[in-house]
């Protein structure tokens, strides 16, 4: 789901050719895909997976 945001923001990015609301709509997706990692490596750090 991360994934899929992520990439619609960017290629809406692209396509609007940096519009405001692209803008907008990036630094967002970039805003969950950088709370979506940093919360697995804290749990995988909580439960000592070192794979």
């Amino acid at each position: 789901m991360t994934g899929t945001l992520f990439l619609a923001a960017w290629i809406s990015l692209f396509a609007s050719q940096g519009s405001r609301v692209a803008n907008v709509a990036f630094a967002l997706a970039f805003a969950v895909v950088l709370a979506w990692t940093s919360l697995l490596a804290a749990q995988r750090l909580a439960t000592g997976c070192s794979e």
